[in-house]
């Protein structure tokens, strides 16, 4: 390179450019993208040369200037679309490498040409035995990157690839994958043949052939299980020549097609803590996705992408946003100068936000518990106007967040009402639960909304997992809603699959026919057959819950009540005062003694006694009184002390 030759050549080639045969202006605008010497002044002046004498270059000519004006990036809208023309007329003259060379400088310079391209299927397929690798490569890539989905040249040249799969380089057998995910035509069997291919020299692909191959894979939905351990091996030993682009496709990759790999995916995430600050916010955003989405946490390369986040909140996009804001909830990754810094983004910029993102990401506020009373209340307004606009997940999930948030909105909820009833037959049992448990969390007793999902429950029963069943009943019995006709539903479909509730499930359900008072002994019979086998998994709060539930609708069943007293013996440090007043309460009220239960609950109380309120002391008076226990005048005692402390 000499820039000053080239330089002050440029302005003796300009004055006497009408003087250079065909072949020394091709050669010598060759000769300045060699050295990616961009002389606007020249390039314009041969452009000017070119249109007017098109007919007097060859074919390979004019593939050798286009390919140069690529390469150094000079636009000429008027020289490309006279070259077409030029072309069309000569591509039965060209030889592969003039034909894929010219196809490759259209794509590179995005300059579509529908005509040229439509020609030139008949002679690619008439020359495909005369391809090399390199051609196939720039062929296919030139079509997929314009957006021309040819069927016959990818299916014709995918059987070419397979038959010369040895003789592609490392680049060109990436770049030609990456081509039919681009366009998406599948093709099984190249893709099958290069993933044999590339595990044979893994070694010799670099950091951007191998990001660049899984991509293609992943694109196109192939998956290739011994390809992608073979690439995790050799990324690892690799991965310090990977840049923040390759990172962010290769995790993406692996996580498109849910493909684990512990090993590959820490030493990735070591190498861009250390290349955070070269990331686009949209590869941040799609590196931290991948790690939520495949569920592998990084607790490091989270907190400091916190900081580069935050300094460039304002460059992400609505949806970037949504999907960062995402993955930190997947992990429970609470940042609170994260998750401020993009609630005034949002606040700023909420009418940019659809209804999908904006329900995403309340959802996401709410899961890590991050309260955002400004986020909440703009989010509401904005809302209002788009929930006609809204699918029942985007409906249901944005109710949910502000229950669960606690947050109370009666504008929202009451505009939610319409939707909710137009959209009703759409929505899925998980939907149902969330809704009819948002408005019943914040206490708004809608009675059109609960009868129409009542309804729409009774339909799809058989579709409700346990705990979104179990939960729609505890709704229903939390705002004081009667349904007979859910509740008896309910117990019918949980009587069929019993043994797939957990004990958590069991204990809200049974809580829910008692707080509504609707008896059911036929399903209380079955589930006291079903807690028993899983009594071990019972914690002190559903012990106490069942207890009361069935002390509640006076439902006698003493083997349950027994295994459950032997078990809340072992955890009777784990109970709250109020968990042991109900228990106690329960066994009191059904007549069941437990006379091992009441003596450990009396030693337990009596060592947490100030933690005990007067009411508290109360209850469990009364339930050693009732049962006649010895201890009923230690408890005595206790409630007249504290009630002497309490008037004090």
């Amino acid at each position: 390179l000499s820039p000053e030759l080239f330089d002050d050549a440029t302005e003796v080639i300009t004055t006497k450019m009408d003087k250079y045969t065909p072949q020394g202006l091709c050669n010598t605008i060759w000769s300045y993208s060699r050295f990616q010497q961009k002389s606007t002044k020249l390039f314009d002046a041969a452009s000017d040369v070119m249109i007017e004498n098109m007919n007097k270059f060859t074919e390979g000519q004019i593939s050798s200037i286009l390919k140069s004006y690529t390469k150094v990036s000079h636009k000429s809208q008027d020289l490309f679309d006279a070259a077409s023309e030029e072309m069309i007329k000569k591509l039965s003259l060209c030889n592969e490498k003039q034909l894929s060379n010219t196809l490759w400088a259209y794509a590179s310079a995005a300059h579509p040409s529908p005509a040229l391209f439509n020609a030139a299927e008949d002679e690619v397929l008439k020359k495909i035995d005369t391809f090399s690798p390199h051609a196939i490569s720039n062929t296919v890539w030139a079509y997929a990157k314009l957006g021309y989905d040819n069927p016959r040249i990818f299916d014709s040249l995918s059987k070419a690839s397979l038959e010369n799969m040895n003789e592609f380089t490392e680049l060109d057998l990436s770049m030609t994958l990456w081509s039919y995910s681009t366009i998406g035509h599948a093709s099984p069997d190249l893709f099958d043949g290069a993933a044999d291919e590339a595990m044979r020299r893994l070694e010799m692909f670099d950091q951007q052939a191998i990001s660049t191959m899984i991509n293609a894979f992943a694109k196109i939905d192939h998956s290739s299980p011994a390809l992608f351990d073979a690439i995790a091996a050799e990324a690892i030993k690799k991965v310090d020549n990977f840049g923040p682009q390759s990172i962010a496709n290769t995790m993406w990759a692996y996580e498109q097609l849910n493909h684990t790999s512990p090993e590959l995916f820490d030493a990735l995430a070591g190498e861009a803590i250390k290349k955070l600050d070269n990331f686009t916010p949209q590869g941040v955003c799609n590196m931290l996705w991948s790690y939520a989405t495949l569920g592998h946490l990084s607790p490091e390369l989270f907190d400091d992408a916190t900081e580069v986040i935050t300094t460039k909140m304002d460059k992400y996009t609505p949806q970037g946003l949504c999907n960062t804001i995402w993955s930190y909830s997947r992990f429970q990754q609470k940042s609170t100068k994260l998750f401020d810094a993009a609630s005034d983004v949002m606040i700023e910029n909420m009418n940019k936000f659809t209804e999908g993102q904006i329900s995403s990401i309340l959802k996401s506020y709410t899961k890590v518990s991050h309260k955002s009373q400004d986020l909440f209340d703009a989010a509401s307004e904005e809302m209002i106007k788009k929930l006609s606009l809204c699918n029942e997940k985007q409906l249901s999930n944005t109710l949910w967040a502000y229950a669960s948030a606690a947050h109370p909105s009666p504008a929202l909820f009451n505009a939610a009402e319409d939707e909710v009833l137009k959209k009703i037959d759409t929505f899925s049992p998980h939907a149902i639960s969330n809704t009819v448990w948002a408005y019943a969390k914040l206490g708004y007793d809608n009675p059109r909304i609960f009868d129409s999902l009542s309804k729409a429950s009774l339909e799809n029963m058989n579709e409700f997992t346990e705990l979104d069943l179990s939960m729609t009943l505890w709704s229903y019995s939390t705002i004081g809603h009667a349904s007979p006709d859910l509740f008896d539903g309910a117990a019918d479909e949980a009587m069929r699959r019993l043994e797939m509730f957990d004990q958590q499930a069991i204990s809200t359900m049974i809580n829910a026919f008692a707080k509504i008072d609707h008896s059911s002994p036929a399903l209380f019979d079955a589930i006291a057959a079903e807690a028993i086998k899983k009594v071990d998994n019972f914690g002190p709060q559903s012990i106490a819950n069942t207890m009361w539930a069935y002390a509640k609708l006076n439902h006698t069943s003493p083997e349950l009540f027994d295994a459950l007293a032997g078990e809340a013996i072992k955890k009777l440090d784990n109970f709250t005062p109020q968990g042991v007043c109900n228990m106690l309460w329960s066994y009191a009220t059904l007549g069941h003694l437990s006379p091992e239960l009441f003596d450990a609950a009396a030693e337990v109380i009596t060592g947490k006694i100030e933690k005990y309120s007067q009411k508290q002391i109360s209850i469990v008076s009364k339930a050693y009184i009732t049962v006649d226990h010895p201890a009923q005048d230690q408890f005595t005692a206790s409630k007249d002390i504290r009630t002497t402390q309490e008037l004090k």
